[in-house]
């Protein structure tokens, strides 16, 4: 015993223990940095391994060097000052990584995917309806900068079927998933809904029913009690809900199934003539302009180039009546913005822009673009990123942001094709 003993007292002479225990704080401060970094794109997860190793070959060899070079508190010779030093800087440097790792997470939002709310019954415009629910919920909580809520087209990817929870908030970069049915009987609307973490974990569940006709009170109903579920400021709900509210759905079951109607089958002039009469039957109702507008801007995807610009100014009448009928509808800027040009003037405010649409993977790849175009591959790289962020299984978003980091580092762009390679198998070889 009393040899152990006098070893003991050699290791806290000689300082090892206390050299350990700092090396390890400061490992540990590096490696959650490197992690935030990893997530940010800044680092890949090769140099995050490569980190790792290091530190793990690096502990024996600093608790050597303590052992040999240290000596006690009362001696302060020779390279017992050097060693004092090291370990002022190693705390110092671990305050400073722990600080800079707060403020990291402090500016990261924590993710939301809205996925596919399923339909269990066999009524032909239910899984419209669950799309439209889905979309609306979207909307109103994408207005919030606390929260990053991944676009529509990656959170219903058809390569997330099939797939546990665990796999699509990995695909997707989740902290959050929300999944659900919904099934019609007999003029009522019937919602269940599942909240889930990032592992796969159910954390909260809950059902949902009213009138097709009350399709504002089931919305707000179910964003009263999801908010409370997410890391989202409770007095903001109130202001988020007038969203909602400030529109009023017509009052017919057919007028609000023309809102939902699958703009998917290219059958555009028919559902514009039926939304063109319901427009003028229920007094120029905001949101049935805006579905007719949505149908317009869809129908310019296809139509003859002579024709666009007529199409065009036609869609941005029915948002004009938007923003009239609904002020401050998050659509209503959404979609002049995006169908604008506004991005190819240099003195355009791009961060105020960007910051009223806080969640809108389409800005940010408009706004990099035209930064790529001038040749401000930094700017748009950051931009790419976030963009990419909100629509992770978007090709287009996947290949601007491999691009714009081809123009700074190879290396990072091998990494990111790697990746979704794995995810997305059909992706353009042209961005790998």
């Amino acid at each position: 015993m009393s040899r152990l003993a006098d070893f003991y007292r050699q290791l806290r002479q000689r300082r090892v223990i206390r050299t350990a225990v700092m090396y390890i704080a400061l490992v540990w401060g590096a490696l959650q940095s490197a992690e935030l970094l990893d997530d940010a794109g800044f680092m890949t997860e090769h140099q995050v391994q490569w980190l790792i190793l290091a530190a793990l070959i690096g502990f024996p060899l600093i608790l050597i060097l303590s052992w040999f070079f240290e000596t006690p508190w009362r001696n302060r010779k020779g390279l017992s000052v050097l060693g004092d030093i090291v370990i002022i800087l190693a705390v110092v440097i671990g305050a400073a990584l722990l600080a800079w790792q707060q403020y990291f997470r402090s500016i990261s939002r924590p993710a939301l995917a809205i996925l596919t709310i399923e339909a269990t019954d066999t009524k032909a415009d239910t899984p419209a309806l669950g799309n439209y629910l889905g979309d609306r919920l979207r909307m109103v909580i994408a207005t919030r900068k606390e929260i990053r809520v991944t676009e529509p087209a990656s959170a219903r990817h058809p390569s997330l079927k099939n797939r546990s929870m665990r796999e699509k908030s990995d695909a997707l970069g989740a902290d959050y998933m929300l999944a659900g049915t919904i099934n019609q009987t007999g003029g009522q609307v019937h919602v269940d809904l599942q909240l889930y973490d990032a592992n796969g974990e159910l954390i909260w569940t809950d059902r949902f029913e009213d009138r097709m006709l009350d399709q504002a009170q089931l919305q707000s109903a179910i964003l009263n009690n999801l908010w409370e579920q997410l890391p989202l400021p409770p007095e903001t709900l109130a202001g988020t809900r007038e969203i909602i509210s400030q529109c009023e759905y017509p009052t017919d079951a057919d007028a609000i199934r023309a809102l939902f109607h699958d703009m998917t089958d290219g059958n555009f002039e028919s559902r514009i003539q039926e939304l063109t009469t319901l427009i003028e039957r229920f007094e120029d109702n905001g949101l049935l302009h805006l579905a007719r507008a949505e149908l317009f801007f869809r129908q310019l995807e296809t139509a003859a180039p002579f024709r666009r610009p007529v199409i065009s100014n036609l869609a941005l009448q029915d948002i004009q009546q938007l923003e009239y009928s609904c002020p401050n509808h998050p659509q209503a800027s959404y979609a002049r913005l995006i169908n604008s040009l506004v991005f190819e003037d240099r003195d355009v405010d791009i961060p105020s822009l960007l910051d009223r649409h806080p969640n809108s993977s389409n800005l940010r790849l408009k706004a990099a673009q035209a930064l790529l175009d001038r040749g401000e591959a930094v700017h748009a790289s950051r931009l790419a990123f976030e963009a990419w962020q909100l629509d992770p299984l978007s090709e287009s978003a996947i290949c601007l942001y491999h691009n714009t980091l081809r123009e700074a580092d190879g290396d990072s762009a091998d990494h990111l094709g790697e990746f979704h390679a794995r995810h997305l198998p059909g992706l353009d070889p042209a961005c790998r």
